[in-house]
């Protein structure tokens, strides 16, 4: 069995994330849990700032956090060796297409997905959950909201993260209105939708609105829907 998947829609590490994280903890059942942080969204500039984030905000809640592709000489055995038998894991925000430049199809991704598929929860947020969907947003010109593949550990979908804040809600209706088999994940921040194989859950301070073929649906806390996991 897979191990639990949280879509984060933004915010990771911050205030009001607890109850989403305490989910995840929940699911390692044992005390000080090694959390793995996967900082392949952030630029150079970016990770002092995201590591220290991270840092305090596991330490609060009883975890130990090491870092993969946070820079440096040796960075993919650095990674690798990060995710040797990490309790969760979690693909912080940042850029989409740098995320997906320096995963795609290396050993780093590799063992994040053999890792979920062997039971460990794993959560993206904002960037990161963009890249668990199949498709993602291209995000750089000439051309930037055109759609391009992701990762695709939730099939048929896209992410749009900060649904209450940004513009993704008139890329969403755009986008809906030219791919209407697609069903576009609105993620307000410091939200998640959770779950594993069928049976998802919307966790946090938000709400999440699914959009498929010209239908928009609202879905407060607690409410449940199938994304349709194998």
């Amino acid at each position: 069995m897979t191990g639990l998947l949280a879509l984060l829609g933004g915010c990771e590490h911050n205030a009001g994330c607890e109850p989403i994280d305490r989910r995840l903890l929940a699911e390692v059942g044992h005390p000080n849990p090694k959390v793995t942080v996967v900082l392949a969204a952030t630029t150079p500039r970016r990770r002092a700032f995201k590591t220290n984030e991270a840092l305090t905000y596991w330490a609060g809640l009883g975890g130990r956090v090491q870092f993969a592709m946070n820079g440096g000489q040796g960075e993919t055995e650095r990674a690798l060796a990060a995710l040797e038998d990490p309790d969760i894991v979690v693909m912080t925000g940042g850029h989409p297409w740098l995320l997906h430049r320096r995963l795609d199809r290396s050993p780093v991704w590799e063992r994040i997905v053999a890792l979920w598929q062997g039971g460990i929860p794993l959560s993206g947020s904002s960037a990161g959950a963009i890249a668990l969907c199949e498709w993602r947003q291209h995000l750089q010109p000439p051309r930037p909201f055109r759609l391009v593949r992701a990762f695709g550990l939730v099939p048929g979908t896209a992410a749009a993260p900060h649904f209450d804040r940004y513009g993704f809600q008139r890329w969403a209706a755009r986008v809906g209105a030219r791919h209407p088999s697609l069903r576009i994940l609105g993620l307000d921040d410091r939200t998640a939708l959770m779950g594993r194989g069928r049976e998802f859950t919307v966790h946090g301070a938000g709400g999440v609105t699914l959009l498929q073929a010209g239908q928009r649906v609202r879905l407060p806390g607690g409410a449940a829907v199938d994304v349709g996991l194998a």
